[in-house]
């Protein structure tokens, strides 16, 4: 698996903060200054096919850590048969979609995500809601398969929140940011199948923001 993290703002910083305690070296592991889209492409043939990125996303691409395309509309005949799950925003209107003609499994979001909070006190509970479901989207193959995965991102994230709702003793925006990142992890996480001509959502979330 390529695991591709950029790091060069507030929020992808965060990311990497994560990151770096999911590294395994089995990956293939771009982050930060080699997380850019000459390196993705170069390893795409060693990577299992399968990506794993954590970056700043439009509805048509993926954004490296020089603030280029990394992966893009165009890039589908590469990715053919690939899974890839894009923590970011807006990737899975357009690009999911164009994706997913092309027989790629993609994971991503159809909005706006709140950046996860890398403090000390709330790291380590996000790297495991984050480690789990690098661990899980691979499996996805079908339906069914991707409705199950879809249960579990959710129940992981209500273990979190409940975790956080010890940790966060008030009502502030540190706490707003916090819940918010864990709400949209799995209610605007759509999941687009090549045989399938909607993207998949949990049946709790709320309808997707797509416009097709």
């Amino acid at each position: 698996m390529i695991f591709f993290v950029t790091a060069y703002d507030e929020a992808t910083r965060a990311n990497h903060a994560i990151a770096r305690r999911m590294i395994i070296d089995s990956d293939i592991n771009l982050l930060e200054f080699d997380a850019v889209r000459f390196n993705l492409k170069a390893n795409l043939c060693s990577s299992e096919g399968a990506i794993f990125s954590m970056a700043h996303g439009r509805t048509i691409a993926v954004i490296d850590n020089n603030g280029e395309y990394a992966l893009h509309e165009a890039d589908a005949s590469l990715l053919v048969g690939f899974k890839v799950f894009a923590w970011g925003c807006h990737t899975s209107t357009t690009l999911g979609y164009k994706m997913s003609r092309s027989d790629v499994v993609w994971w991503g979001y159809d909005c706006a995500v709140t950046a996860p909070d890398d403090r000390i006190q709330y790291i380590d509970v996000f790297v495991r809601v984050f480690d789990s479901i690098k661990k899980l989207f691979v499996k996805g193959v079908n339906k069914l398969s991707v409705l199950d995965i879809l249960e579990q991102i959710r129940i992981l994230c209500v273990a979190a929140e409940e975790e956080f709702n010890i940790l966060i003793e008030d009502d502030s925006c540190e706490s707003f940011a916090v819940f918010s990142c864990c709400n949209n992890i799995w209610r605007q996480l759509l999941v687009w199948l090549p045989a399938l001509s909607a993207p998949l959502r949990h049946p709790l979330a709320p309808a997707p923001y797509i416009e097709l």
